[in-house]
């Protein structure tokens, strides 16, 4: 089982298991209440995931770094997960949903680009004008069904582009280091310094409004911290990990990629529930999003072969 999967297409079945595990998180997180802190929650909900993490991490020998270059990496990481969900929590009092979701969409032609300049992506128009194909799918779906459009750039959609930028990085970084050797090609180890040093940059930004933080614990509940453990499981632990795993199987823009996919699963329930009918710019979305996705494990599986 390890073996496979080590493989590309077991990589890219990981990725699948990814993608319908976020998808199902937004409608379990947008049960909390409005007046929690989003950066609280995300503060808690990735120590709980660390916390999970450590029982494991701990059975390894060498489980905690012992080079400058092995912190600085896990460092590295999870400023850029820091960097990410704080610009995402900014940018949404800046600007609307639906411009944050539409630029998401940028992230892996970001991520195809950052790759390329380091020299761990091939360059090429080809896989771009793919990239950018499954882009136009995803927008597709943002948009469907959704009043508004996107409001053009001001500084919210300035400011969530560089956290884009930040997740792309994030991705291509765990690959980079990993090949250069600063660390050890170990998905659990890399998912757990990640997270944990995350929430503790994270944690020094919310402490920068108390009141928020005083709201915050007064209004949690039991269920909001069950609600939160299940987002830390499945979520965060597993999630994390799969990236970290898929990331040193894969190009950093096919894992990118993948978060095409995750509109998919709220769409599936909107089409099941009877809200959304299958229209053609749904369907032309659809056929974008899968074309994209076949033609990179093609490219991928093409790689293993004929390196």
């Amino acid at each position: 089982m390890d073996n496979m999967l080590k493989t590309t297409l077991g990589a890219h079945l990981l990725m699948l298991l990814w993608a319908l595990l976020v998808g199902t998180s937004f409608p379990l997180a947008a049960t909390f209440d409005a007046a929690l802190s989003p950066l609280w929650l995300t503060v808690v909900r990735f120590f709980i995931a660390a916390a999970l993490m450590l029982p494991w991490v701990v059975r390894r020998r060498g489980w905690l770094p012992r080079t400058w270059r092995a912190w600085g990496g896990y460092t590295l990481l999870g400023a850029f997960l820091a960097a990410f969900f704080g610009s995402q929590f900014v940018a949404l009092n800046l600007t609307s949903a639906l411009s944050v979701a539409a630029l998401f969409v940028t992230l892996p032609a970001i991520a195809w680009l950052l790759a390329a300049l380091v020299g761990i992506e091939r360059t090429g128009i080809g896989r771009l004008a793919v990239l950018l194909l499954g882009a136009l799918g995803a927008l597709g779906l943002t948009l469907h069904g959704r009043e508004g459009g996107f409001s053009g750039f001001g500084p919210g959609e300035w400011l969530f582009l560089f956290g884009c930028a930040c997740s792309a990085a994030y991705s291509v970084s765990s690959r980079f280091l990993v090949v250069r050797e600063w660390l050890p090609e170990n998905p659990l180890q890399a998912t757990f310094w990640s997270l944990l040093i995350g929430a503790c940059l994270m944690t020094l930004a919310a402490l920068r409004e108390p009141e928020a933080g005083r709201v915050f614990w007064k209004l949690l509940s039991g269920r909001d911290l069950a609600v939160l453990g299940l987002l830390a499981l499945f979520a965060s632990f597993i999630t994390f990990w799969i990236l970290q795993h898929a990331m040193q199987v894969l190009m950093p823009s096919s894992v990118a990629a993948y978060c095409y996919l995750t509109p998919l699963v709220s769409l599936g329930l909107s089409l099941h529930s009877g809200a959304t009918q299958l229209d053609l710019m749904l369907g032309l979305s659809l056929v974008l999003l899968t074309l994209t996705v076949f033609w990179l494990i093609g490219a991928d599986r093409l790689k293993s072969r004929y390196p």
